[in-house]
């Protein structure tokens, strides 16, 4: 009878690398299985660790002496913040170890804890609860001991739910939150005060909020420098542990990375805890976040702020501006160090260290701070600012759904630029600045009029974060298009037509940007039978004002069957332009079966590849955004894959190659030269080259696919004797994409897809359903199953909660084994049972999905 295999993937590195989008569905899973809102976990886990899977053992250890949060949900296992890492493990009956390095475990853990607190709290499953009602449930959750500071956890967690965040990759939405829950008169009754900056501010530095540690010697004899430290923690989680007398430790001041709030904890006339045997003659200022992250955490309010408190502190101290006074807790790393040790200070009150070390050894505020820019903001520069990049002044078919970008020389003022800025005619629009305050665009609230001339100008009173102002307007004129009244049209797609790859992909182009809303419930994969398969992955990318749109099968299609793609009338553009017909896109999978050969390279390290700028016959690329690697973000065997991602800098002749410096040699005998490779649609040419021993070069023709796909070439083919294999190639075609990326695979000698018939083997006598294997699995496991006789067969995975998060089969088949490959690359880790159910036989098994 026939046997159908479909792949088998072994993958055997274990890691943990998510998109937000992953991290974004795990948080909706863990709220659907414990009860607790999304958001909640969400605005929890950005004042945390802002989303970023926190494994201590590869970040710096705090300089206080502060333990260690895991995960993204920030939990705890020392005695100060209590041991919610182990009681959320074992809430979901999962390892403790499991729980640190699976981010999804880790939601699931926290979500589980917060569930139980809120159990205990009285919460009723059947009652709908307002979100607010969960504050004193956040607070708890923290593990912070101190009451007071706890509840100014719960309150950054809700500030970030009330205003919102959009940002390096996180998307949290504005929600309505009632602010009252933190009144002033209700703390004070609880005896949890909540200290805010307008009621008690600190005497040295009015801005800040005065809230005592007990660590601390009184009358430190000498100021002369400032050093600046980061927490490797979360604000409200240090400034409890730097109140804790056990801790030994303190700072003067912390200030948090969301919005430039300080905290003093101690006077700067006493010696704060912060620097050992720097304490003496020093300052210091702790900033909230961590070195492994500086883009996520080193805020520009956080900049800010923190360099309005030192301007403040080096007037008041006579402290000098420069990086031998003004320091990081790192600097007996820096060069000028031996010399600057011997100044009086250091040597006076620093006796015990052994010259030229110190008694510090900490990284912080590590590479990512930017002291180039701190330093300017703490002295000031008059230096003018320029317009260094705007769209051409005079530009017409402007469209009208499009932002302006302003981009400035240096790092500017918001406020002063906004209060400059004028639009004439006048429109509603949105001013959204990068993080580094240089480029500003302004979006239009819906789009501008069409057939309108608009000028936009920024007066002289707009200036930098330094001080210095524009030293003439600037004006910038553009006309928006005509009206628009087509709907989206498909330019490009595939799959389409016959001999596609059963691990095809999807990719469309459409001609304009389509309204994200309008996708919803329009895209379809349907079998030959027009039943719904169920597709994964799924993307909606905006570039070059087109929308792209790719997603997969949810498991591996079938040899020999027709598929069609169906994008459902109603598509939208953003003018509101609809279509009124369906696309629909049909194709047909290979009748061939891969034929696995000897493999040469499995792309598991870089090995004897070269990149591609080391290659003389690479030409006319951006050498800054080309390359090729080794990577796991894809793969088709193995664990690793390689990457060539290319830009072509002109509209022909550009040359990509990559080059196998260990030449293998091929002959005749081996059959055929081949490698998987996972195409980007782009058009571009694809190249295999060889010596015979002269350089000899076959065309493979173009990447017209997207998606794995097993691309050979007959070695008989190649003329000459001696014959070595040597590079893979992609030329550049006029026409064809500027940009893209492919992975390549498994170079192998022999491999090919064959037509050959399915192995035969002897009917079965019984329904069987054997474990999977490998089990646990990382990513890719084969499940088997055998039936005797002609059934309809349904075979599907369910998670814990018995929900159903793949079908498999849903068919009739004929007696016989069967080998089906599942692959779950887009489902977080965890446990899942499979069941095959036929009329006369059900069963079900469980397996382990580990990554």
């Amino acid at each position: 009878m026939k046997k159908i295999i479909i792949s088998l993937i072994l993958l055997l590195n274990i890691t943990f690398s998510q998109t937000t989008e992953e991290i974004k569905n795990y948080f909706k899973l863990a709220s659907d299985e414990f009860n607790v809102p999304a958001e909640l976990l969400e605005a929890i886990a950005f004042v945390n660790t802002r989303w970023v899977h926190i494994e201590p053992e590869k970040f710096e250890p705090s300089c206080n002496g502060q333990p260690p949060a895991y995960g993204i949900m920030g939990l705890r296992d020392d005695e100060w913040f209590g041991h919610s890492l182990k009681e959320g493990a074992k809430l979901i009956n999962l390892p403790v170890e499991i729980v640190k390095q699976d981010p999804y475990q880790n939601i699931r853990a926290g979500a589980a804890l917060i569930s139980k607190i809120a159990s205990e709290s009285g919460f009723k499953k059947d009652k709908i609860q307002r979100i607010e009602d969960y504050k004193d449930i956040v607070a708890k959750f923290s593990g912070i001991p101190q009451p007071e500071i706890a509840q100014i956890f719960a309150y950054d967690v809700y500030k970030v739910l009330s205003t919102g965040f959009d940002g390096f990759g996180i998307k949290i939405e504005k929600k309505e939150i009632d602010m009252s829950i933190f009144p002033k008169d209700l703390f004070e009754k609880a005896g949890l005060k909540i200290i805010k900056p307008e009621e008690i501010n600190s005497d040295d530095y009015p801005p800040a909020v005065w809230d005592p540690s007990p660590n601390y010697t009184a009358n430190r004899p000498y100021t002369t420098r400032i050093v600046i430290h980061v927490t490797q923690g979360s604000f409200a989680g240090s400034v409890s542990w730097l109140k804790n007398p056990q801790s030994n430790a303190s700072a003067h001041y912390v200030i948090r990375s969301s919005d430039g709030y300080i905290v003093q904890l101690v006077r700067e006339k006493d010696k704060a805890w912060h620097a050992r045997c720097w304490n003496s003659f020093t300052l210091g200022i702790e900033h909230e976040g961590y070195i492994e992250n500086p883009s996520v955490w080193f805020t520009q309010v956080m900049y800010l702020e923190s360099a309005k408190l030192v301007r403040n502190m080096v007037n008041r101290w006579a402290v000098p501006v420069d990086s031998n006074h003004i320091i990081g807790h790192n600097f007996w790393q820096q060069p000028q160090w031996p010399i600057v040790r011997q100044e009086w200070d250091f040597a006076t009150y620093d006796p015990a260290s052994t010259y030229p070390t110190s008694c510090n050894n900490h990284t912080d505020p590590g590479p990512g701070w930017d002291w180039n820019h701190y330093l300017k903001l703490i002295r000031g520069d008059p230096t003018p600012p320029t317009i260094t990049s705007t769209p051409q002044s005079g530009a017409t078919n402007f469209i009208a759904y499009k932002s302006i970008f302003i981009t400035f020389s240096l790092p500017m003022d918001r406020s002063s630029v906004q209060a400059n800025l004028s639009i004439t005619p006048n429109d509603t629009v949105t001013f959204i600045w990068s993080s580094d305050s240089k480029t500003l665009e302004i979006k239009p609230n819906k789009f501008w009029e069409f057939s309108t001339t608009y000028t936009i100008k920024i007066d002289t009173g707009a200036k930098s974060l330094y001080g210095g102002k524009l030293n003439a307007p600037f004006i910038l004129q553009f006309t928006t298009t005509q009206p628009d009244i087509y709907p989206p049209v498909v330019e490009k797609g595939f799959p389409e037509g016959d001999n596609i790859s059963i691990f095809a992909e999807m990719k469309f182009v459409f001609n304009e940007i389509i309204e994200s809303a309008s996708l919803a419930g329009r895209v379809k994969l349907l079998d030959e039978n027009d039943q719904v398969i169920s597709i994964t992955s799924g993307k909606h990318i905006i570039k070059n004002d087109k929308s792209i749109v790719t997603f997969k099968p949810a498991s591996v299609l079938l040899n020999g069957k027709i598929y069609k793609v169906k994008f459902l009338a109603g598509l939208k553009d953003l003018f509101g332009n609809a279509t009124s017909s369906d696309y629909v896109f049909t194709f047909k999978t290979e009748e061939g079966i891969f034929q696995q050969g000897v493999v040469i390279d499995s792309f598991e390290t870089m090995g004897p590849w070269w990149k591609p700028t080391l290659s003389g016959s690479t030409t006319g690329i951006d050498p800054n955004a080309t390359d090729f690697l080794i990577t796991n973000e894809k793969k088709m065997n193995g664990s690793y894959s390689g990457k060539l991602f290319y830009k072509f800098t002109g509209e022909s002749g550009g040359v990509v190659r990559v080059y196998n410096s260990s030449k293998p040699n091929i002959s005749n005998a081996d059959g055929n030269i081949g490698l998987w490779v996972y195409g980007d649609l782009s058009g571009n040419q694809l190249e295999f080259w060889f010596y015979n021993p002269d350089n000899y070069i076959v065309n493979l023709g173009p990447v017209n696919w997207y998606g794995w796909k097993f691309i050979s070439y007959p070695i008989s083919s190649v003329p000459g004797t001696n014959k070595q294999f040597h590079s893979v190639v992609l030329r550049q075609i006029a026409g064809a994409d500027l940009e893209g990326e492919l992975y390549l695979d498994d170079l192998q000698r022999g491999g090919k897809i064959t037509t050959a018939n399915f192995e035969k083997e002897p009917i079965p006598q019984n329904f069987a359903l054997h474990q999977n294997y490998p089990n646990p699995f990382n990513s890719t496991t084969i499940i088997t199953f055998e039936i005797p006789e002609k059934s309809h067969v349904k075979l599907a995975v369910y998670d814990v909660l018995g929900r159903e998060v793949e079908s498999l089969i849903d068919q009739n088949l004929e007696p016989g084994k069967y080998k089906v490959s599942f692959n779950a690359n887009d489902l977080p880790s965890g446990v899942y049972f499979y069941t095959l159910k036929t009329p006369k036989f059900v069963k079900t098994n469980k397996m382990l999905l580990i990554k």
